[in-house]
C-alpha cells in the first residue's frame, strides 16, 4: 500500500517534469520561430530597398554620367539605412518583451509645451523735440544761455559765382509814418539796392562788389582797397550798399594809420539837436560817431546792434541824450556782457536798462500782447532769428504800429526801418522780445 502510493506520487513527479520541459520546448520553440521570421522579414525589406535603390542610383547615373559613383554612394546608403533599421526594430523588440513580462503600461512622456513665439516690443516712438521757452537770463548764469550774435558772421562756403536770394514771404510791407524815425544821417546813407540777408561766400562777395562797382561811385572807390577791410565788412557791404560811407572811412582811417580806440577811453558822441526833437530817431550802429570804436570782435559798426538798440529804447523812455549807444558799448563790454567769439548776451537787454531805472519784462510772442505793451507807452527790443533782418542773429527795436503792420527801428538798415511788418512775417524771426517801461 505504501509502496503503491509511492510509486503513484513518483510517477506524478515524473509526469509533471516532463510536462514543464514540453511547456519549456514549446515556449523556446515559439521564440525561436518568432525570430526566425522577424530576421526573414527584416531580409526581405533590405532586399527590396537594395533593388529600389540600385535601380534610382543608375537612374540618375544614366542621367549625370557617373553611373559607378552613384552606385557605391546608394550601396553605402542602403547599408547605413539597414543597419539602423535592425537596430531601431530590435529596440522595439526588446521593448515589447519587457512590457509583456511586466504586464504594466509604459507612461508616455507629456509633450514638451512649445512656448509660444515671444512678440517683438515695437520700436520706441521718438517724440520730436519739445522746445522750452527760454529761461531768464542772470548774469551768473549768462555763460550756458545761447549768446545772441549781433550781426552775421562770415561763413565760409564753397566758392560760388551768385547767390541765390532767399525766398520772401506772401505777405508784403508797407511804406510807413518814419517822420519820427529817420534822422538826417540816416537819410543820407538810404540807397536803393538793400537785399535780403543771406550767407555769402567769399565768391559770391567778390562778385557782388564788383556789380555794385558799376551803379554805386563809393563802393567803385572801396573796391580797389578792399584787401584792407575785414571779410565781414565787405560780406555786409555787399549785402547793404548803406555802409559804403562806413566802409570807405574806414579804409581812408586804415590808410592814415588811425586805430580803433577802445570804447570806455575815448570821448563820448553827442547827439544832434534834430535827434532830440525825434520821439524814435534811428541810431545806425555804423554811424561815425561810434562805429569804429571797439566793440567785440571788432567794432561797433560790425557787432554793436546790440548796445545800439538799447541806446535807441532808453532815449525814447528817458530822453537823456548822454545814452549813446558807444556809452552803453562801453558798459557791456566792463561788465561782461559781450561773449568773445558770440555776441551780445541778453542778459544785457535785461539788466542793463535796470541802471537807468527802467523795468523790463518779458511778454509773450503775440501780436495782442506786443500791442498791448505798445499802448502803455512801452518799446520793445526783439531778438531775432533768420529770415528779413539777419542770416543768423540780430537785435532791433520795435517803437509802434499801424494797420499794416509793425515799426521796426533797425540799427543795420535804414530801408527795412520805414515799413510796417505785419506780425505774420515777423513772427517766425522772433527768438525772444522784452517790453521796456515803467
Amino acid at each position: 500500500m505504501e509502496h503503491t502510493a509511492k510509486e503513484k506520487k513518483e510517477n506524478k513527479e515524473s509526469g509533471d517534469k516532463r510536462s514543464r520541459r514540453r511547456d519549456k520546448g514549446k515556449q523556446r520553440f515559439f521564440l525561436i520561430s518568432q525570430a526566425f521570421f522577424f530576421i526573414l522579414a527584416i531580409l526581405l525589406i533590405a532586399t527590396v530597398a537594395h533593388q529600389v535603390r540600385n535601380k534610382n542610383g543608375t537612374v540618375f547615373a544614366e542621367k549625370t554620367g557617373d553611373t559607378g559613383q552613384v552606385q557605391q554612394e546608394a550601396l553605402t546608403e542602403q547599408e547605413d539605412s539597414t543597419e539602423k533599421e535592425t537596430a531601431t526594430e530590435q529596440e522595439e523588440l526588446t521593448e515589447k518583451e519587457t512590457a509583456a513580462a511586466q504586464e504594466e503600461p509604459i507612461e508616455t512622456e507629456d509633450p514638451v509645451e512649445t512656448e509660444e513665439p515671444t512678440e517683438t516690443e515695437e520700436p520706441m516712438v521718438t517724440e520730436e523735440p519739445v522746445e522750452t521757452e527760454d529761461s531768464e537770463v542772470t548774469e551768473e548764469a549768462a555763460v550756458s544761455e545761447e549768446p545772441i550774435v549781433t550781426e552775421d558772421p562770415t561763413v565760409t562756403e564753397e566758392p560760388v559765382v551768385q547767390e541765390t536770394p532767399q525766398p520772401q514771404s506772401s505777405l508784403q510791407v508797407m511804406i510807413r509814418d518814419s517822420t519820427q524815425s529817420i534822422t538826417p544821417y540816416a537819410s543820407q546813407c538810404e540807397v536803393m539796392g538793400v537785399e535780403p540777408p543771406q550767407k555769402m561766400s567769399a565768391a559770391a562777395v567778390e562778385a557782388k562788389l564788383l556789380e555794385r562797382t558799376a551803379t554805386n561811385e563809393k563802393i567803385a572807390q572801396i573796391y580797389p582797397d578792399r584787401g584792407l577791410c575785414p571779410e565781414k565788412m565787405l560780406e555786409t557791404l555787399a549785402k547793404n550798399p548803406e555802409l559804403a560811407d562806413y566802409v570807405l572811412e574806414y579804409i581812408n582811417r586804415k590808410k592814415n594809420g588811425i586805430g580803433e580806440p577802445n570804447v570806455s577811453g575815448s570821448e563820448s558822441a553827442t547827439l544832434t539837436e534834430e535827434e532830440k526833437a525825434l520821439s524814435y530817431p534811428l541810431f545806425l550802429q555804423w554811424d561815425p560817431r561810434w562805429a569804429y570804436k571797439y566793440y567785440g570782435n571788432g567794432n561797433m559798426g560790425l557787432t554793436g546792434c546790440g548796445p545800439t538798440s538799447v541806446s535807441m529804447a532808453l532815449f525814447y523812455l528817458t530822453r537823456d541824450a548822454g545814452i549813446t549807444p558807444d556809452v552803453i558799448g562801453a558798459y557791456a563790454i566792463e561788465h561782461g556782457y559781450y561773449l568773445p567769439g558770440s555776441g551780445t548776451l541778453w542778459s544785457m537787454i535785461e539788466q542793463v536798462p535796470l541802471v537807468y531805472g527802467i523795468q523790463v519784462r518779458k511778454p509773450g510772442i503775440s501780436e495782442a500782447a506786443m500791442k498791448q505793451e505798445l499802448d502803455a507807452g512801452h518799446v520793445i527790443i526783439c531778438s531775432m532769428g533768420p529770415g528779413d533782418f539777419t542770416a543768423r542773429g540780430h537785435f532791433v527795436v520795435i517803437v509802434g504800429y499801424d494797420d499794416n503792420g509793425f515799426w521796426v527801428n533797425d540799427p543795420n538798415c535804414v530801408a527795412r526801418s520805414k515799413v510796417s511788418w505785419p506780425f505774420g512775417i515777423i513772427k517766425g524771426q522772433i527768438k525772444q522780445l522784452w517790453s521796456l517801461g515803467n
